[in-house]
């Protein structure tokens, strides 16, 4: 499982969501699945997406009320190599 970058208001919003995809993830899974929660980032500074190439990801709760947002999205549509189009209407919108 590939590593999905939590972009929340605040930590205890991403640690909700969090808990509640593991738990998604176990309960619709076919056979016994184990998720480590290490395969999900709560980014709490741009810095956390630093040399990360292509990330995937959410964006939870109040994301919009973030002081950083734009730096964070900006950071984001950087590291992305591939057309990402929600992130670039993410990026239209906090660029308003």
């Amino acid at each position: 499982m590939s590593k999905t970058y939590v972009i929340a208001g605040n930590r205890e919003q991403a640690e909700d969501w969090i808990t509640n995809k593991i738990a998604s993830i176990i309960s619709n899974s076919q056979n016994l699945m184990y998720v480590a929660r290490s395969n999900f980032i709560y980014v709490d500074s741009p810095l956390k997406l630093w040399g990360i190439q292509d990330p995937h990801g959410v964006f939870i709760g109040t994301w919009r009320e973030r002081k950083d947002i734009k730096l964070v999205v900006e950071t984001l549509f950087q590291r992305c190599i591939h057309v990402n189009r929600q992130l670039e209407m993410i990026r239209r919108e906090v660029n308003r």
